[in-house]
């Protein structure tokens, strides 16, 4: 499992079969802009995780640390 933060304003493109949670924002307002796939066919497959995930702060501290260094 893997996270990211984003600056607000950058566009993120999930590869296909990538599995994905719904776009959030922590301590923030949540505005977001989703560009779907129009079409035929199949185009949401939900799963059932093993367990529980948790984002800590310590994770997201780390993240945001690494964020700026780049």
């Amino acid at each position: 499992m893997r996270a990211f933060v984003s600056d607000g304003w950058q566009g993120v493109n999930y590869a296909r079969g990538v599995w994905h949670h719904p776009l959030l924002a922590l301590h923030e307002v949540s505005d977001f802009v989703v560009v779907d796939r129009g079409g035929e066919g199949h185009n949401c497959d939900e799963q059932d995780l093993p367990g529980v995930y948790l984002l800590t702060q310590a994770a997201l501290d780390a993240a945001q640390a690494a964020q700026k260094a780049a």
